[in-house]
């Protein structure tokens, strides 16, 4: 195979043009409103592939993506693209979505305790019920195995993290109960 070349498939445009789009690509061109090309599928046109317990759905007619899907699939395609812009970008792109992830559980948090509070608005109530903006859920989710790499890397920095701060509560505690010792006999 001659380097530079990638294996596509050919679909058509929501516009009606034809195309082919890389096979990486294929999903999100699928939920972006991309049709199969007439003759590009092993199953005959009309025809119903299912799984084993799972739902049966004419493999020739793509689902309709909500306005909400829509916006993640375009907020994680404008991720990808400033990813992509430098050498190692999509793993930069992967640690800022698991910094991004890591606020959102804290804020999640921070919602579930002022539910206990009593303290109840329409953006605590929406994330204790764990909904989410398209843009939030598009910047909590890697969409490739460089952005998998970085959110882990993210995830490891942040482990060490906490175990330092771990250390530190505890060497204070220890100091701590001497200067409570002495201070409480010197009195």
């Amino acid at each position: 195979m001659n380097s530079g070349f990638k294996l596509g498939q050919d679909l058509i445009s929501p516009d009606g043009q034809a195309g082919t789009v890389p096979l990486e690509r294929v999903h999100d061109a699928l939920k972006g409103g991309f049709k199969l090309k007439s003759g590009s599928s092993p199953a005959a046109p009309g025809a119903f592939q299912s799984k084993p317990g799972g739902t049966v759905q004419n493999v020739n007619i793509a689902p309709a993506v909500s306005d909400r899907e829509a916006n993640v699939i375009g907020t994680q395609a404008a991720l990808e693209t400033v990813g992509s812009t430098m050498p190692g970008g999509q793993a930069v792109v992967g640690a800022v979505k698991g910094a991004f992830k890591t606020g959102l559980g804290l804020a999640s948090l921070a919602a579930h305790g002022a539910h206990a509070l009593g303290i109840h608005t329409d953006e605590t109530d929406a994330l204790a019920r764990g909904d989410i903006s398209p843009f939030s859920e598009a910047m909590s989710t890697s969409t490739n195995p460089e952005q998998h790499l970085g959110n882990f890397g993210e995830e490891i920095a942040e482990w060490i993290g906490g175990e330092e701060a771990f250390k530190g509560i505890a060497l204070g505690a220890k100091l701590a109960k001497p200067i409570e010792h002495c201070c409480a006999s010197c009195f």
